[in-house]
């Protein structure tokens, strides 16, 4: 009988149709694994097979068993089993898994197991070589493979899972970099926009003095008076570097231009600051009657973002006529003797270094000639240490004009109401000032570094490392405006006032907002008391000059080694 495949048709092993031929020979193979010691049980004969040497029994069962046939071998015994109808019903649906030990050996199948019990026998099993099982499997070589190979999966998926999480963190860090960038590159875009906004804001504000405008005229204006500076600043850098084929006439219509832009934005900054809000602090060191006004830009801005203070001082009732303190002021700036004097009235204060240096050129000087209005350049610098015990140079050159201007004078004062002292004070100042129209003198101090470092009109000394140029716009001027005589002695009187619009982070005078406005977006008192000790120092200096002047003595008038120009 062939049993390949350890399988054999239930036709030869049950029912009125079982061949005994079959049986027979299913015998004798089971009298030969006897003698080997392997036992046999089978169901549906009544037969015992003869005891081998091993002490092996073969018996044959009831006759239940339809479908199924099993072999199976160990290193020292070997068995062939029969299996019941209960126990291998789904025999021929499909193996599924095949286990082994050294003992014992079981076949699974859908739902149905097959066992063979191995006893003691040194000769192999004659069975299973005659007829290969069709899940033959070795001893132990299953629970093996499978350790193995689930121990090689979890460690390709640590392996895997490392991975992913390696490239995961390398894409959040590098996804970190960019916003971090992104975010320091906002910042510094918005600094600039801040400094934009809160420059175009005093540039509109200096204009509304023309009268009630509407948008479209301040930005007719607005485009009129930069039109009109940026052909003021080209023209002091084309009279110093320009072709020889620009004629001289209009090297100095195009610097009349800018003064009278100049002296307009003056104009327009006293008119605007009269609607500033009003410091109730005066310092108690001041020698004259005087009233404070401050504004931060951009407009509601917090402390850290203001960019630009505005402040304005104004003094009345000195003791000198309006033309005459003027012409004494102009002169202090001309000489630079006032500057010299305010540069080392700072320093005695503060210990900062400072320096003031006169900005000439041979064609710059012949235009100069030519012209009605005066005109002068000098180069101002102050020297900062740093954190780390180095200095640093900041250093700006600024164009300063001075003219008479026929103006109405009650148009620079505030007409609203506020504390009861204050509004004394403003009562007293507009009924000094003389009614109508009356010539008043103008002294305007503009900045335009940037401009000449474009044209390459900066030494290369000045445009080291260690030196900081700046980089905005600045607006300083003097007004001063007729007042009433003195009602004792009929002495003419004048009345002051200074206004300046500054950037935050440059000069000592506001190195920084920290130093210069309180958390309650404020004036700070140290800051105030340096502006106004200043201010007064020029007025003081400007009525010295005249007395010295009318008296006819010469005080000693220093000045300074002139800035030398490149060659056109």
């Amino acid at each position: 009988m062939k049993t390949s495949g350890a399988v054999a048709s239930s036709d030869y092993f049950y029912g009125e149709d079982a061949d005994d031929g079959v049986l027979s020979e299913l015998k004798d193979l089971l009298d030969e694994d006897v003698a080997g010691g392997a036992g046999l049980r089978m169901g549906g004969v009544k037969q015992e097979a003869v005891p081998g040497p091993g002490g092996g029994a073969a018996r044959w069962g009831p006759p239940t068993i339809r479908d199924g046939l099993a072999a199976a071998n160990g290193d020292n015994a070997g068995a062939i089993a029969l299996a019941t109808a209960e126990e291998c019903d789904a025999f021929g649906d499909g193996l599924q898994s095949v286990s082994s030990g050294d003992n014992e050996s079981s076949c699974q199948y859908d739902g149905a197991s097959c066992t063979a019990s191995s006893v003691s026998s040194k000769k192999p099993s004659r069975s299973k070589a005659k007829s290969r099982a069709t899940c033959k499997l070795g001893q132990g070589q299953g629970h093996d493979s499978g350790d193995s190979e689930a121990a090689d999966s979890k460690v390709r998926r640590r392996n895997t899972n490392a991975e992913a999480s390696r490239r995961s963190r390398l894409k959040r860090k590098a996804d970190m970099e960019r916003l971090r960038e992104r975010n320091e590159e906002l910042e510094q875009d918005r600094d600039l926009f801040l400094e934009r906004i809160a420059e175009l804001q005093l540039e509109v504000s200096t204009l509304r003095h023309a009268g009630s405008i509407d948008i479209a005229r301040e930005n007719e204006l607005l485009r009129a008076e930069i039109r009109k500076h940026k052909m003021f600043v080209s023209s002091i850098v084309r009279a110093t570097r320009e072709a020889p084929q620009m004629l001289l006439e209009e090297r100095v219509r195009l610097l009349k231009s800018g003064i009278d832009s100049s002296l307009a934005q003056v104009i327009g900054l006293v008119h605007t600051s009269t609607n500033w809000p009003e410091h109730s602090f005066v310092p108690e060191t001041a020698r004259h009657q005087m009233r404070i006004q401050y504004h931060f830009l951009p407009e509601g801005a917090r402390r850290e973002e203001i960019k630009r203070l505005g402040l304005r001082l104004e003094a009345y009732n000195f003791e000198l006529d309006a033309q005459e303190m003027g012409k004494a002021m102009w002169e202090l700036n001309r000489t630079q003797l006032g500057s010299r004097q305010l540069k080392d009235y700072r320093t005695k204060r503060d210990g900062i270094e400072r320096g003031v240096e006169r900005f000439v050129s041979d064609e710059f000087a012949r235009a100069l000639e030519m012209l009605d209005e005066e005109l002068d350049v000098e180069s101002y610098y102050e020297k900062h240490e740093r954190e780390d015990n180095t200095f640093e140079t900041v250093r700006a050159l600024f164009a300063r004009t001075y003219a008479e201007r026929t103006l109405s004078p009650h148009a620079f004062f505030c007409t609203g109401d506020g504390a009861s002292a204050a509004h004394e004070s403003r009562a007293e100042i507009r009924e000094s000032v003389a009614d109508g129209v009356a010539s008043c003198s103008i002294i305007a101090t503009s900045e335009f570094t940037k401009q000449l470092i474009k044209a390459q009109l900066m030494n290369a000394s000045e445009t080291t490392s260690d030196t900081r140029l700046m980089d905005t716009s600045l607006i300083h001027g003097y007004v001063i405006l007729p007042s009433s005589p003195d009602p004792g002695s009929g002495a003419p009187r004048c009345h002051c006032i200074s206004v300046i619009s500054m950037p935050v982070g440059y000069f000592s005078g506001i190195r920084s907002t920290e130093h210069a406005i309180t958390k309650d977006n404020e004036l700070a008192d140290a800051f105030l008391s340096a502006m106004v000790s200043d201010t007064e120092h020029l007025w003081e200096s400007c009525m010295a000059t005249h007395t010295n002047s009318v008296a006819g003595t010469d005080d000693e008038k220093s000045t300074s080694t002139p800035i030398s120009l490149p060659s056109t």
